[in-house]
């Protein structure tokens, strides 16, 4: 799991400096995710609240780890480790060691995919044993309020039948792909429509396709466009891009298309 024994962060395995989270002064992550806020009314006649809306915590998740060496680090190792390790301006992933147990790991599509999280670490304190380094403390923040699981692609070619994408992430919510839809040439523009059909019908239809492009659409961003970059938004009917429901979601796809690549990431609870 994450946060005990070897890592692998920034593409950089930990086992290269001996480093691992380890605890000493500070207590092993135990919250798997991030706080959820819930919006309650109480109806008095039923004597109960219920539930109109819930959000993630508007502040990231955030906690003390500590880093620890099985041998002392000596000057030059403890420069590298700190110039990999702390304060960047971007969020890094974080994966565990692949030669550990790999318990967020799973087999989709006959692919292995690994979960991460994005973080940085920052505020770094030095821990030290007769004098020598032997590690930090420091402060993780998360970029999203789970683990994030490696991208599952599914490619499509053949529309006679109906096809069924099934999202397995432990977010109850929302999921919303990123689509690469490759336009046919048998006329000069089309319209094309991608139905969910297990989520109430719910349709995402774009007008005026020209023909032989390629559209990029980003549905958790709400972005479309073709390979020079042209914004397709305003061809987008009542601006309502696909989203999939937890489970198998039967889609219909209609229109001039040659290809449709779905991609998306399942969430996962960090322990």
């Amino acid at each position: 799991m994450l946060f005990t024994g070897y890592y692998i962060y920034d593409g950089i395995n930990s086992s290269r400096y001996h480093l691992l989270f380890a605890n000493l002064d500070t207590d092993r992550l135990t919250q798997i995710c991030n706080s959820v806020n819930y919006t309650t009314e109480f109806y008095k006649g039923l004597n109960r609240y219920d539930i109109h809306s819930k959000k993630w915590d508007d502040s990231p998740l955030s906690f003390d780890v500590e880093i620890l060496s099985e041998y002392p680090i000596d000057d030059i190792a403890s420069k590298k480790i700190k110039r990999w390790m702390f304060n960047s301006l971007t969020y890094k992933k974080l994966y565990e060691d692949y030669g550990a147990k790999k318990s967020l790991d799973e087999m989709i599509n006959g692919r292995i995919k690994h979960s991460y999280v994005e973080c940085v670490f920052s505020n770094p304190f030095e821990i030290r044993k007769s004098g020598n380094l032997f590690g930090w403390k420091c402060t993780c923040t998360l970029a999203t309020p789970m683990a994030t699981q490696d991208a599952v692609e599914n490619i499509y070619t053949v529309f006679v039948n109906n096809i069924i994408i099934d999202v397995n992430s432990d977010y109850n919510g929302y999921v919303y792909p990123y689509l690469e839809i490759k336009v046919g040439n048998s006329s000069a523009s089309a319209n094309i429509m991608i139905k969910n059909i297990t989520d109430n019908n719910r349709s995402m239809q774009i007008k005026s396709v020209t023909a032989d492009s390629t559209l990029y659409i980003d549905c958790g961003v709400g972005s479309i466009v073709d390979s020079s970059n042209n914004s397709y938004y305003d061809k987008l009917a009542n601006q309502r891009f696909l989203r999939f429901l937890q489970g198998k979601n039967e889609l219909q796809i209609i229109g001039d298309i040659d290809s449709v690549k779905f991609v998306w990431n399942n969430m996962r609870y960090i322990m």
